[in-house]
């Protein structure tokens, strides 16, 4: 957070007003924000507080202010200590506050900083997770925000409970460690909120939780649902005489020549957590890959299926490439699963079973290569008991996802597995002897082609569309396909010893595609359109992004490629939980279990829930190349989150995990609304209990990723 001029921090109370400020200088830069009394929000009105003294306590600059409400209907006290946060950085204040009542009362406690002459912008505003003020990609249904008019939202929502502010002149950030004051109270939270006030902004921490503004208008109205809004809470809490809280805040101002981030708050939470949170995750990952493969091999796969095939979700009778089906994932993983498990000591798994797995994964991929390629060169993207074709998965339809078969395809799903197939050919090749039914080359051959029919039907502005019809239209103009293509022209650049190799065109056709579409995208922070069922910016489209500028920095060893991946970075950590959520309800499964939602990560500002989607191999490939210790970090902490069992459940055929976690206010259907609770299954195709494949499949693919690229990381990290 420091910048090359040696940053300051000074305070002043204006005694005659009580007025307490802070002001923050950079050079000839200068900012100020007013740390006002404490407030009380009572079902009755406002109570505002007053400062009556203030004390310089150390030579560091900290300084104690001490206040009170002296109201006829409640009274109390409060001590504000105030300081740089540490003696290497004195541009980021802890802000220390001790209540104590002195009455019983009702109410809910306010902690405001006021920032005068500070205007309201909506693309200005960062919520982490939630809001992306800058980036106003999609029609989805999610909090859309509004300073001007107000806004608070429950800090449980946030993966860092956090306010990101930034002008052209300075860069704001008033963010806390966790959601709840110490002590804590079970569904009792903070909320974060902003509202403009007396010509500049209030930013505003208040226990309990109150939502309110989420549609943009300051009304009442918040969140709660996938394309569902409600009345916003609205609580108090009743204290008693004695009673006592603490709450520390932290407020950073970034001034101007000072390069600011809407990941300062997360890398500086994470530092602060991850020695105590990483020693509780010690789960033995490579097993629990192993019991979730096995799970996938007795439940998900269907000898009737097209001569076998990995179905998706279970009882649906279909199988389908890519994102929550991930058919041929489901085949790559168990082949390189079992081919990784030769010989390997301690191996729980009977080598009958392995060798059987070795044999049903190859199968499946020579079947989907051979029979499931279409007279284009490309893989079908679905197949049903009457064969092959083209069609999109419609999740409109929750109650049903029927495909729709339209003749097109998304370029996600054919280049991720097109991606698998080729990880299943090196897994082979490296294994030195093959599975005798392995037929490595059509499975090449099958990549080479979705690799060269993509580079020959490229966007008008070079990237690649999200979705094309078969006979090379593109469906709309959206670029987010661009990504997912780059890292699979990268992967085919890896084929140089290979027949099939093309290395020049395959690396010209990745840089091209990056320079022309994809970079601008990048160094703007704009992250959207990797989820395929939500319309919002979203994680899946910044790891996307990220594995491209990592794949082209491999390939290339050219230094701006990283340079770029850093924003792929500060935005994923933006998304990455850095605290274990304390105030579950008691019968919840995250209290019964003791589940920890430190290294989770959130979907998207429509879908918000956690799921097992690992952050993947790209953040901690950068952190290794960039020297960052934090995203090196958060990749394994969220490996572990998606794979270690914390929230799978057990049962006879092995492990299943389930696909959301509910940390907030917040459900995707009627199933699935309990905050605190995992989803157990998903009534749907006769079945109470069915589950896609890709949250099983997924973690144990990203486990073989890492593991294949640094065997040793899982315990030197």
């Amino acid at each position: 957070m420091a910048g090359n001029a040696i940053p300051e921090v000074s305070f002043s109370f204006e005694s005659d007003t009580g007025t307490l400020q802070a002001h923050f200088r950079n050079g000839g830069h200068h900012g100020y924000a007013v740390l006002l009394p404490l407030t009380l929000d009572t079902p009755t009105g406002r109570i505002q507080g007053h400062w009556e003294k203030f004390d310089q306590v150390d030579s560091s600059g900290t300084i104690r202010a001490i206040g009170k409400i002296d109201h006829p209907a409640i009274k109390l006290h409060f001590t504000l200590q105030a300081g740089p946060s540490s003696p290497q950085d004195d541009t980021l204040l802890q802000l220390d506050w001790r209540i104590e009542m002195e009455t019983p009362g009702e109410g809910a406690f306010c902690h405001e900083v006021y920032l005068p002459d500070v205007n309201a912008e909506v693309a200005a505003l960062t919520l982490p997770g939630i809001f992306y003020g800058h980036n106003t990609y999609g029609q989805g249904s999610f909090p859309h925000l509004d300073p001007a008019r107000g806004f608070s939202v429950r800090a449980d929502r946030l993966p860092q409970p956090a306010v990101h502010y930034e002008k052209p002149d300075a860069a704001w950030d008033y963010f806390s460690a966790d959601e709840t004051p110490t002590p804590s109270a079970s569904e009792r939270v903070y909320s974060v909120g902003m509202n403009a006030f007396e010509g500049g902004l209030n930013l505003l921490f208040r226990y309990p939780q109150m939502e309110y503004g989420h549609q943009g208008d300051g009304g009442t109205l918040a969140y709660v649902g996938k394309n569902q809004f409600a009345e916003g809470e609205k609580e108090y809490l009743n204290f008693s005489n004695g009673e006592r809280l603490q709450k520390t805040l932290f407020l950073g101002c970034h001034l101007l020549p000072v390069q600011s981030s809407t990941s300062a708050p997360a890398r500086f939470l994470w530092q602060r957590a991850y020695p105590d949170q990483a020693g509780a995750q010690s789960a033995d990952l490579w097993q629990a890959a192993g019991e979730h493969l096995r799970w996938i091999n007795e439940r998900l796969y269907q000898p009737q299926l097209n001569g076998g095939q990995f179905e998706s979700p279970q009882g649906s009778r279909t199988a389908m490439l890519g994102f929550v089906e991930q058919s041929l994932s489901m085949a790559s993983v168990t082949l390189r699963y079992a081919l990784a498990c030769r010989g390997l000591p301690g191996q729980t798994i009977p080598n009958d079973t392995l060798r059987s797995w070795e044999q049903r994964g190859a199968d499946v991929l020579n079947r989907w290569t051979r029979d499931g390629l279409s007279p284009e060169g490309l893989l079908y993207p679905a197949c049903d008991e009457q064969g092959y074709f083209f069609g999109v998965r419609n999740y409109a339809d929750a109650e049903h996802l029927t495909i729709t078969r339209d003749e097109t395809f998304e370029t996600q799903r054919l280049t991720g597995e097109a991606r698998r197939l080729l990880a299943a050919a090196e897994a082979v090749r490296a294994a030195g002897t093959e599975p005798e039914n392995a037929d490595t080359d059509e499975w090449v051959r099958a990549a080479v082609s979705i690799g060269r029919w993509l580079a020959a039907h490229p966007l008008a502005d070079g990237g690649f569309a999200a979705r094309y019809a078969r006979c090379g239209e593109p469906v709309g103009a959206d670029p987010s396909g661009t990504a997912f293509a780059v890292s699979l022209f990268c992967d085919l650049v890896r084929l140089s010893a290979h027949p099939l190799s093309e290395t020049s065109s395959w690396q010209d056709a990745a840089a091209h595609a990056y320079h022309s579409s994809l970079s601008d995208l990048i160094r703007r922070d704009l992250f959207s359109g990797g989820t395929l069922d939500a319309s919002c910016p979203d994680r899946e489209a910044a790891i996307a992004a990220l594995d491209a500028c990592i794949q082209l920095y491999e390939v290339t060893r050219a230094a701006p490629y990283l340079e770029d991946a850093r924003h792929a970075v500060d935005n994923l950590l933006t998304y990455t939980m850095v605290y274990p959520i304390r105030t579950f309800g008691r019968d919840t499964d995250a209290v019964r279990r003791a589940i920890s939602t430190f290294g989770g990560s959130l979907v998207s500002p429509e879908n918000q829930h956690l799921d097992p989607f690992p952050l993947g191999i790209g953040l901690y490939k950068f952190g290794l190349y960039a020297g960052d210790a934090v995203a090196r970090q958060a990749a394994l902490a969220s490996l572990r989150f998606c794979l270690d069992g914390r929230w799978a459940m057990v049962e006879k055929e092995g492990l299943k995990q389930s696909e959301q976690f509910a940390h907030t206010r917040w459900f995707y259907n009627d199933f699935f609304k309990l905050r605190g609770n995992f989803r157990h299954g998903m009534p749907i195709f006769g079945l109470p209990d069915s589950e896609h494949g890709w949250c099983q499949v997924l973690p144990a693919a990203v486990l073989l990723d890492f593991v294949e690229f640094d065997p040793s990381c899982l315990l030197t990290n």
